[in-house]
């Protein structure tokens, strides 16, 4: 039962634990651009920030807030004398003040990584996985996903009616565009140790980005014994490597992000012979990642596991072209504006449609504009009308268009 405010407002309480401990993760990510864009389109709701700790972001300018005790009984009493009418979990875990809760609920899950590659997750992560996510799930009166793809595999393996989930679509910052030639960077501007082109991908470190497959495919790519030998740059450039024709003999692999520079991938990257070839700039802002993706020669993301690879719709919308992988909902999300990859361990076929993208004029172009056009179909206001209609639907209140 909605509660009257004194503004005459449903109370919404979004738990924004996901920003506060790192707003550059894909859980903080979206809902830090969730909040920006929902709040001044809902001025019909009372919202309010709910979280744990103090934070400058300045996102908690926007709404009034709501602090919270670790003791997830005593979080809930907190949400109950705010006299809350939808409380909003992003994400959704252990620690949730769920229990003793009067309000009605929502909550964001991205996938299930931990079901789906179980191999690179803790015991810990694929219990919470497997046995107490789902049982929460099915406690929700709304449960928020990004992908239709999601939305089944909730609907199968949670038990989660499909009637009671909803799909709010990630989308890019207005940063990720295609820059003009005066904006772009000289690739020995965003990083010296880039001296020609370059293949480029973007994550933070882990298994599930499928680090060893890249590695070989890259060392695949540039092997002089591929393909039918020397060729000649047409243009009157530098020749390409010997195997490959089209490639451009001074290619290199750029890995940016957290985690790249572990010895262990340098390690395999000399036994592969590639380590001349290797960069890995450590963390790069947005900024610098859209400069990358503007230089780039193709984008690769042949993850193993992804609940939407929004890197793959960032790297569209800077007109780079994409190979990925067809692993849970990137097929969906890139449609067939991108090279995707049946089986992401094949290293050979990496490196075989990378090829066919450096060599192959008309591919790439394609690639470009389906990219471009493709990407433009996913909208964070558009996401945040969903998401606002959720919690007047839940308060009571009728939607709006």
């Amino acid at each position: 039962m909605s509660t009257v405010q004194p503004s005459g407002r449903p109370r919404i309480a979004i738990i924004t634990r996901s920003i506060d401990r790192s707003r550059n993760s894909g859980s903080g990510h979206h809902l830090h651009e969730m909040v920006r864009h929902l709040i001044p389109q809902a001025s019909d709701l009372d919202i309010h920030l709910a979280h744990y700790q103090d934070s400058d972001d300045p996102i908690y300018d926007l709404a009034p807030e709501i602090r919270l005790p670790a003791n997830p009984l005593r979080a809930a009493a907190v949400l109950n004398r705010h006299e809350v009418d939808v409380v909003h979990f992003s994400p959704l875990t252990i620690v949730s003040p769920i229990n003793g809760l009067r309000a009605r609920t929502v909550a964001t899950i991205h996938s299930a990584e931990p079901m789906l590659l179980p191999e690179a997750y803790s015991w810990i992560k694929r219990v919470h996985s497997r046995y107490l996510i789902p049982r929460y799930a099915r406690r929700l009166d709304t449960l928020v996903t990004v992908s239709e793809t999601s939305r089944d595999w909730f609907a199968e393996h949670y038990g989660v009616p499909r009637d009671r989930i909803v799909v709010t679509y990630n989308a890019c910052s207005p940063a990720y565009r295609q820059l003009s030639e005066t904006e772009r960077s000289p690739a020995t501007a965003l990083d010296p140790r880039i001296t020609g082109p370059f293949v480029f991908h973007v994550s933070r470190f882990s298994e599930r980005k499928n680090p060893w497959t890249m590695l070989s495919a890259f060392a695949e790519l540039v092997s002089p014994g591929r393909g039918r030998g020397d060729t000649t740059d047409p243009a009157g450039g530098a020749g390409t490597t010997a195997g490959t024709p089209g490639l451009p003999r001074d290619l290199q692999l750029v890995l940016a992000g957290k985690g790249w520079d572990d010895p262990s991938v340098w390690q395999r990257a000399r036994e592969l012979g590639i380590a001349d070839r290797m960069v890995t700039p450590g963390f790069v802002d947005e900024e610098t990642v859209v400069g990358f993706l503007n230089r780039a020669e193709v984008f690769w993301f042949p993850s193993l596991s992804e609940g939407f690879g929004m890197p793959n719709v960032e790297a569209m919308t800077c007109g780079c072209p994409v190979i990925t992988s067809a692993v849970f909902a990137i097929p969906e999300v890139v449609g067939e504006a991108a090279i995707v990859l049946e089986d992401p361990r094949d290293h050979r076929a990496l490196a075989d449609a990378t090829a066919s993208v450096l060599s192959d004029g008309t591919l790439r172009q394609r690639l470009v504009r389906d990219g471009l056009e493709w990407s433009r179909r996913y909208d964070w206001n558009e996401s945040a009308r969903t998401l606002a209609n959720v919690y007047r639907r839940l308060a009571g209140r009728p939607e709006q268009s």
